[in-house]
């Protein structure tokens, strides 16, 4: 893009007419076609592109590749197995006292591993019944503290770019549910 802008300023650079005063050989040409070759080499080839693409196969429908979608949620379920297995070894070497955590992080990744299982692939982790209450309880407390900050907010106990940051947060787990608590 800058080899093209300065190509064009170079061309429009240059002088009408010669130190005698005679027209500069072509001038018009000159620009007129630099204003071309940019032309066509960026807008052209920029909005052929996309048909280009199509025609050729080299992306897939939706913008991503089946075989990385499937490499990635393979990925993420090895990482959450893994992740259960370890709160599962160290469960049993802490205190009792701290049983509760590990319960409560367990149940997390369990549900993520859940929503990220496919039905014909792995065993069902949490019944559908489970799982459709999660989920109805996830978007009930999102609602609930939503509805708080705004309260909040209303009370004068925190101002509107609080209350927008803790909006963005509540939309970003709204939007992926498994990705956090």
């Amino acid at each position: 893009m800058k080899l093209a802008t300065v190509a064009l300023a170079a061309a429009i650079a240059l002088p009408v007419t010669l130190a005698n005063g005679t027209p500069f050989p072509q001038h018009d040409m000159i620009v007129f076609l630099a204003f071309s070759v940019i032309f066509v080499t960026l807008v052209l080839q920029g909005l052929t592109l996309p048909f280009v693409v199509r025609v050729l196969g080299v992306a897939v429908a939706g913008g991503t590749n089946v075989e990385t979608g499937a490499e990635e949620k393979s990925a993420r379920r090895e990482m959450l197995q893994s992740s259960l297995a370890y709160l599962e070894e160290n469960r049993m070497d802490d205190e009792a006292e701290f049983l509760e955590i590990y319960d409560d992080l367990s149940g997390h990744y369990r549900h993520r591993l859940a929503a990220l299982s496919d039905s014909n692939g792995m065993e069902e982790i949490l019944s559908p019944d489970h799982q459709e209450r999660h989920s109805r309880l996830l978007r009930d407390v999102l609602r609930v503290e939503r509805q708080t900050a705004i309260r909040l907010r209303n009370k004068g106990r925190i101002n509107d770019e609080t209350l927008r940051q803790l909006e963005y947060e509540l939309d970003l787990r709204e939007a992926n549910p498994t990705a956090g608590v």
